[in-house]
């Protein structure tokens, strides 16, 4: 079932309300990633989000759950729930391969 219905849970962290960069979140849905952590804002070291990344892989690989953990600057006003599932749709997390 896991590569029909997993959990798509994308961490949008770091919302930063007071961002003044324009962040193209239409161009963000279009690129498919290679990595499960992709940090847009610097918030995590490369050590950090090394580590994150091997801790989602690991649990990827162990369960029929796919994480992904994806810091933006700003949803430019939009629902966080509703990008969320947009962004999991768009970049087939759960699926065969991210």
């Amino acid at each position: 079932m896991k590569k029909f219905f997993s959990i798509i849970a994308l961490l949008l962290l770091s919302v930063l309300a007071f961002s003044q960069e324009s962040f193209d979140l239409d161009k963000l849905l279009k690129e498919k990633p290679t990595k499960l952590v992709i940090d847009f804002t610097g918030t995590l070291t490369p050590d950090q989000a090394q580590a994150l990344e091997n801790k989602l892989v690991a649990f990827d690989d162990s369960t029929s759950t796919q994480i992904a953990a994806v810091i933006v600057p700003t949803l430019n006003g939009n629902d966080i729930a509703d990008f969320n599932i947009d962004l999991g749709r768009a970049w087939g997390v759960g699926g065969k391969a991210i």
